[in-house]
């Protein structure tokens, strides 16, 4: 199982089995439509060959983020 631990700008830091992984390497980044003036900034993060990991927070129109990171779906 896995489990967002924190965003530290260039990288993310998840736990996977008891182990701890900072990663890297971002694949993608954008912001997706969501509904008034909150959207959703998303990323998604390379974690082995096989696994990515997506992990969003809501934000603002003018991009000032309204809530922490979490992780969406790996």
């Amino acid at each position: 199982m896995l489990k967002f631990i924190r965003h530290e700008g260039e990288k993310i830091a998840i736990e996977h089995r008891n182990r701890q992984h900072a990663l890297t390497r971002c694949l993608r980044w954008y912001i997706k439509p969501g509904r008034f003036l909150i959207d959703w900034e998303v990323q998604r993060w390379h974690f082995t060959n096989l696994i990515s990991v997506k992990i969003s927070r809501p934000v603002l129109r003018n991009g000032r983020p309204l809530g922490n990171w979490r992780l969406v779906e790996y």
